[in-house]
Formats: structure tokens, C-alpha cells, sequence
């Protein structure tokens, strides 16, 4: 990117640091490319460019003061539409929440002023978060802007989309099921889910308040990192790392590849995902390779928790507001209603059970790793995706790797591997122990250091 913010958090804090720019050229240069691809893309459903252009101008005032309030400060970012924003509506994408005006700041957004962010608007989002696809929403899909006829993936759709098109630098998205992770795979950026309530969902539109979580989306692992240790509840690990040195990233010694039994990767993924692969041994990982057991029941589990606290959440906007539900989400919330609670008790001691079994398994490893994703980003209305092992929804396709990380609450990061030239992204995860978060990022930026050198 040739504007002056180079297009990551960090190029554009040296360069505020350096007086080489200002907050406002720099908002200024995200809302030209906002407004440049805004039809095409359909990335953020509000734009809040004069809030933003006045926190700008306070920023570069405070600079000129000798203040800094850290990596952050004067940097632009973008908040998926379930965010609360104080006196900006919430409505998760959803007609049934248009009406919805938020009356104080989540306690992430809170954060994000403190550090002296800059909150440039709201993205497109999944409705609700209700999907791994971003297809349904009242603004209507946004697009891979990779190639507009893809999806972007969900539910943090609009956020990946406004960073991998260079809109912002970074932007925040919840992650029930791999919402953060999915579009970011999709859009070739970095998506980090931390340990279950390393950032706080206060403030959030819930899905399922025992699997949500809150994530950022960068174009490197150093700025998810920097924007993380910003929002992390104090007294975790998190809260450390927003200092991540280059130094510190040791690419790791055991690498446990995971599969997914039944699920076969498209070809392009395979390719790519193996040749990230055979680097990273050549460079001295120790790569073991096995399937993760109990995938099938993770998986009906993942959904007898989530759907009825989905339901227990919206019953009444349901029950009140049923038409400006979209059909398919409307589904999926009677659906919940319908799961009884000895189904939701036995999912809940599935989830206990399977946590132990990979607690055993990753003793062996320093991380865990797999593709994000089996397939490339589909294209808008495609329904299913045929894989080498079959056919299967494109939503299950979307998800079936990522929610692992969600039942365990353990953190995980997607990076793009490298790609033939002109071909769609693919993504690379690393799953970590819960509470290791420091760990993993520092693993994550080695891999992407050597793998951007491939």
C-alpha cells in the first residue's frame, strides 16, 4: 500500500512516531479506500468518519504534546456490527435490531479509546454471528475482495474484508465457532481467538455465552498480538504481550498436524498446506502427523450448546420481532428452542471429556496445527462444497475445523500460507493450551516470518 500508514498497526505507529504522517492523513487515507471499494465490497455498514477524523485531530494534538498512549495510539480501527459502541446502534446485521442504540462502550471499545484507537465504524457481520459463511445479513454479503463473487467468510466477515483490502489496519470480531479465524483464512489475513476470557465479550451481542469469544483481525501476527495485550482483561497472560519483540518468535521444535477424519482437503488447500509444511521441517520442526479422535461428536455437541443459548437469548426478540428475523437464522433459533436440556447437559460433558483427551495430546507438541479451512472461499450462493472425501455444506465446510478451539476455549491463529500467484488464500491454524497465549503468538509470528520468506 503506498499510503502513508503502510497498511499495518506497527508501519503506521513508526511513521506517526517519526512525524512522517499524522492520524488525520491517516484516517483520511482509510476512508478513501473505504469509499473506493465501499460498492464493490460492501465491508462496513456505518462509517463514522467525522467521530473519527475528531479523534484523529485529538490524537496528533496529544503527540504534538509529547503524550503517547502507546502502540495504539492514532491508529484506525474497524468494529464488527454486535460491538456496542455508545450512542451508535448494534445490530448484528439484523432488521430485528435496528432499533438498537447502544448506551455505553463494550469493554473492548472502552479499551481501544483508552489506548488512543481510533474507531472508524461498524463492519458487515453474519446476522447475529449465526454462520461461518457472512451470506446473511441485513446489509446484504460483504465480499472476498479478493475476488468479489466469493464469500468472505463468517461471521466477522466485514472485518476481514476492511483489512485484507486495505481499509484499516486492524479490526475486532467475535468467534463462537471460528468467526474470527474462518474469514480471516479466507481474506489471507490473520485472525487470533484468544484462551476463553482473556477479552472480555462485555459488551457483545452474545451467540453462546459459554463458547464466545473476542479477536482481532491484523495483517501480521505482531499486530493481532499488539491489538490483543491492549484488550486483555488484566492478570491474564494476554495483557503482557502487546510488547512482542521479534526476538522472542522461536518457530516450534513439535508440530502435531491434526486431521479431521472425513474430511478431505481441496487439492489447492492440500497443496499449499503440505508445502508450508515440508518448509517448516526442513527448518528443523519435528512434524508428526495424526487424526483427532471424536471429531464427528465435537461437533454435534458444539451445536446442542450453542443453539439453545442462542435461544434462550433472543426467545422474546424472536417472539416479538419473527419477520425481520433472516429465514435461515430464524431456523436455527426455533431449532435451539427445541433442544431439551439433558441434550445440552450431556453436550456440556461431552465438552469436558473431549478437553481431556487433547490436553493429553497436545502434552506432546508445542503447538497443534491445521488448515484452517479444507476449501478456498466459495463463491456467493454456493451451497455445498465437493471435497475429495464428499459432499458437504458449505457452512459445515466453514466451521467443522475451527470450533476445536472454541469447546476447549483454547487459543488459536490463522496466517496465510504462500499460494501460487492469482490463486485464494489458504490458512494455516495453531492451536495452543489455554492460557499459553504468549506462547502461541510467539510460535505464530516465527512460522509467519518463515513462511513470508519462503
Amino acid at each position: 500500500m503506498s499510503d502513508p500508514n503502510g497498511g499495518t498497526i506497527r508501519a503506521t505507529r513508526e511513521a506517526l512516531r517519526e512525524g512522517r504522517t499524522t492520524s488525520q492523513a491517516v484516517v483520511q487515507a482509510c476512508l478513501r479506500r473505504i469509499e473506493a471499494r465501499h460498492r464493490e465490497l460492501n465491508a462496513f455498514v456505518a462509517v463514522h468518519a467525522e467521530a473519527a477524523l475528531e479523534t484523529a485531530d485529538r490524537c496528533d494534538r496529544e503527540r504534538a504534546a509529547g503524550i503517547d498512549r502507546g502502540p495504539l495510539h492514532g491508529i484506525p480501527v474497524a468494529l464488527k456490527d454486535n460491538f456496542d459502541c455508545a450512542g451508535e446502534p448494534t445490530t448484528a446485521c439484523s432488521r430485528a435490531f435496528r432499533d438498537n442504540i447502544a448506551e455505553r462502550d463494550a469493554e473492548s471499545v472502552a479499551r481501544l479509546r483508552a489506548a488512543g484507537a481510533i474507531i472508524i465504524g461498524k463492519t458487515n457481520m453474519h446476522e447475529l454471528a449465526y454462520g461461518g459463511t457472512g451470506e446473511v445479513s441485513s446489509a446484504g454479503p460483504a465480499r472476498n475482495p479478493l475476488d468479489p463473487d466469493r464469500l468472505a467468510g463468517g461471521s466477522s466477515s466485514g472485518s476481514a474484508v476492511a483489512v485484507a483490502a486495505g481499509m484499516v489496519p486492524a479490526a475486532l470480531g467475535s468467534d463462537t465457532g471460528g468467526s474470527v479465524r474462518i474469514p480471516a483464512a479466507a481474506c489471507g489475513v490473520v485472525g487470533f481467538k484468544p484462551t476463553l476470557g482473556a477479552i472480555s465479550t462485555r459488551g457483545v451481542m452474545p451467540l453462546s455465552w459459554t463458547l464466545d469469544h473476542v479477536g482481532p483481525l491484523a495483517r501480521t501476527v505482531r499486530d493481532a498480538a499488539c491489538l490483543a495485550g491492549a484488550l486483555a482483561e488484566p492478570g491474564t497472560s494476554l495483557a503482557a504481550v502487546s510488547g512482542l519483540a521479534a526476538d522472542t518468535a522461536v518457530l516450534p521444535a513439535r508440530v502435531g498436524v491434526a486431521r479431521f477424519p472425513g474430511l478431505a482437503l481441496e487439492p489447492a488447500v492440500e497443496a499449499a498446506f503440505e508445502a508450508a509444511l515440508a518448509g517448516l521441517q526442513q527448518a528443523g520442526c519435528d512434524i508428526a502427523r495424526f487424526e483427532l479422535e471424536h471429531t464427528r461428536e465435537a461437533h454435534v455437541s458444539w451445536l446442542a450448546i450453542m443453539y439453545p443459548e442462542a435461544s434462550a437469548r433472543y426467545r422474546e426478540a424472536l417472539a416479538s420481532r419473527y419477520q425481520d428475523f433472516d429465514p435461515a437464522v430464524r431456523t436455527q433459533l426455533e431449532a435451539g428452542c427445541h433442544i431439551d436440556a439433558t441434550s445440552y447437559l450431556r453436550a456440556q460433558r461431552f465438552r469436558a471429556f473431549y478437553a481431556r483427551r487433547i490436553r493429553e495430546l497436545a502434552a506432546g507438541y508445542d503447538v497443534i496445527c491445521m488448515p484452517t479451512l479444507p476449501t478456498v472461499a466459495p463463491r456467493i450462493g454456493q451451497q455445498t462444497v465437493e471435497l475429495p472425501s464428499g459432499t458437504v455444506t458449505t457452512q459445515d465446510a466453514m466451521t467443522f475445523s475451527n470450533l476445536t478451539a472454541n469447546l476447549l476455549g483454547w487459543p488459536a491463529i490463522t496466517l496465510p500460507v504462500p499460494v501460487q500467484a492469482g490463486a485464494m488464500p489458504v490458512g494455516m491454524t495453531l492451536l495452543g493450551r489455554s492460557g499459553d497465549d504468549v506462547q502461541l503468538l510467539r510460535s505464530a509470528a516465527a512460522v509467519e516470518s518463515f513462511l513470508r520468506s519462503c
